[in-house]
């Protein structure tokens, strides 16, 4: 991060600032201290990519530094990687069980029930046989339609 320091009362101003946030003085004529923003995101060359980096303002870091020159933020150093396996995810397995009881088991019953009540002699009862016969139908039509879209 490049800065402007006032030569009036010292404080670092951003780069782009044309007056001392501090003072008020103008920063037109000062020179810039540090590595501008337009030039740090240029395409990285090879000695690019074995220089560190501060992980704050993304100056480059000098060697066995341990704070920013720039930022005064602490260096931290890479660890090298590690190996954690990955838990099995279980979080995603509950939707996937409601989504297979409301769309298959409760149609099914939905269905033996509405049949045998098809079959009454009672017309009210023929009646929410029906129904249940044909909301079954349609939960069933419903969960292929999600199988097919969801790949479940």
């Amino acid at each position: 991060m490049a800065v402007r320091i006032c030569e009036h009362c010292g404080e670092s101003n951003k780069e782009h600032q044309r007056l001392c946030l501090a003072c008020g003085h103008s920063l037109k004529d000062v020179p810039l201290v540090g590595t501008p923003d337009s030039e740090k995101y240029e395409a990285l060359d090879r000695n690019a990519r074995e220089r560190r980096l501060c992980s704050n303002c993304s100056e480059e870091l000098e060697e066995g530094a341990l704070k920013c020159k720039y930022c005064g933020a602490p260096v931290v150093k890479a660890s090298s990687p590690t190996y954690v396996p990955m838990a099995e995810d279980t979080t995603l397995l509950w939707p996937k069980v409601l989504v297979v009881a409301a769309t298959v088991i409760i149609p099914l019953v939905g269905l033996i029930v509405g049949g045998i009540r098809a079959f009454s002699q009672d017309k009210d009862e023929q009646l929410t046989g029906g129904v249940l016969v044909a909301v079954g139908l349609v939960m069933l039509g419903i969960h292929y339609f999600l199988k097919s879209m969801l790949g479940y």
